[in-house]
């Protein structure tokens, strides 16, 4: 149990709990990944391990990205700042969380230093046990 205290003290009259609630729906998340497709050398997500056409964004601790916009408006918004993002490698089949620091002055293009890529065709691959399994039937 949360005991919570609302009053407008905050700084804003219209604001009387100090926080934001958000709800997102996971339901239909398989479908919100972004491909990692190009990564450029001495890049920041050279620097932090990213593959190539084996890396996927799954998201944040806080969010899902909807789309490509929402993941370069999260990018662009957090420059120069470490964020954190969970990774899932089809290769290693696992999923992994990795730091890195967007910014502009890496020496290439973008803040990221790799091209990511949204849609239908970017769907993660299915693991090699299951796989097997569909070409049993």
């Amino acid at each position: 149990m949360v005991k919570m205290k609302l009053h407008r003290n905050w700084g804003n009259n219209e604001i009387i709990f100090g926080a934001v609630i958000r709800i997102e729906c996971y339901t239909d998340a398989h479908l919100n990944i972004l491909a990692i497709k190009d990564v450029y050398l001495d890049g920041p997500a050279h620097q932090a391990g990213l593959q190539p056409y084996k890396d996927f964004v799954l998201g944040t601790r806080e969010i899902s990205f909807k789309n490509l916009d929402d993941f370069a408006k999260y990018v662009e918004v957090n420059q120069d700042q470490e964020i954190r993002l969970f990774i899932y490698n089809s290769e290693r089949e696992d999923v992994k969380e990795i730091a890195l620091t967007p910014k502009s002055g890496w020496g290439g293009q973008g803040l990221l230093g790799c091209d990511a890529s949204y849609g239908f065709f970017n769907k993660i691959p299915l693991r090699a046990k299951d796989k097997e399994a569909l070409e049993a039937k």
